[in-house]
């Protein structure tokens, strides 16, 4: 959710220092809303690219940005789903073994999904960014955090999540 805090500072010198200092921070927002590192990346490309053709007509840069990928970001993850459901309706998705496996790959995506749904915003985006493979290094740089403070959510989703799933164990 865009608010108050993240409306646009009252002016920015051009596009690009526009790009420079909100690029990552429209990443973070749509990792932070569960989209793939793919599908953000692609709807905040297609964002900001949108954005530099339309500059002088954009009244609020950041905002405009934001719900423009947020809608893109949803529209690519739609399309990855119908995709992969017409994949597997055709019988193109590979032999049975395969399907079982992408089946498995779904699943294990579905059930991270959920768990990172129970983290605060920053916490999640962090984690989602770990669990494709980036180090706190690069996460740091993408969601404009310090090193310290990427590890300090990263410890503290771990924790919460351990809790989630001892008390799915334990049935509660």
């Amino acid at each position: 959710m865009i608010t108050s805090e993240d409306s646009d500072p009252p002016e920015y010198e051009s596009f690009e220092t526009f790009f420079k200092q909100q690029f990552s921070r429209v990443m973070a927002l749509l990792l932070s809303h569960n989209y793939s590192w793919e599908e953000a990346l692609e709807a905040t490309v297609e964002a900001m690219a949108r954005a530099g053709v339309g500059w002088e007509a954009i009244r609020s840069p950041y905002a405009w940005v934001c719900k423009v990928a947020l809608r893109q970001a949803a529209k690519v993850a739609k399309h990855d789903r119908r995709g992969l459901t017409l994949a597997i309706e055709g019988g193109w998705a590979g032999s049975s073994h395969e399907d079982e496996a992408s089946t498995s790959v779904i699943e294990e995506k579905s059930e991270v999904v959920a768990l990172l749904a129970c983290l605060p915003d920053k916490q999640r985006a962090v984690m989602a960014c770990y669990y494709d493979g980036l180090n706190p290094d690069e996460i740091a740089g993408i969601l404009g955090m310090k090193r310290g403070t990427v590890n300090s959510n990263l410890r503290h989703a771990r924790r919460k999540l351990k809790a989630v799933l001892r008390d799915r164990e334990e049935g509660r």
